[in-house]
């Protein structure tokens, strides 16, 4: 699977199946925003590894149960890579 130059916006991919789904994509040459409640350093390693994977990460502080923060972060990604191709979610217990 090949996804050079479309972006994903994955929720809650700071850590766990989230964070593998990430690094997949960035590995295929995708754009990667992840979308995370709290910049932790469990964030900070998962931009580290898109960037190592060779994707083209950007992360967003973003708690999805606050509509005006799900707004920010569409137009972030938006104004960033110019849209959205892929948009998944995930959540950690």
């Amino acid at each position: 699977m090949k996804n050079n130059n479309k972006t994903v916006l994955i929720t809650g991919a700071g850590q766990g199946i989230g964070q593998a789904i990430a690094y997949r994509f960035a590995s295929d040459g995708s754009n990667v925003v992840i979308a995370s409640k709290g910049h932790s350093s469990q964030m900070q390693e998962t931009i580290d590894g898109i960037a190592t994977a060779g994707g083209c990460p950007l992360a967003c502080d973003t708690d999805v149960s606050n509509c005006d923060e799900l707004e920010n972060l569409v137009n972030k990604t938006i104004t960033h890579f110019g849209g959205i191709d892929i948009l998944l979610t995930s959540s950690s217990p």
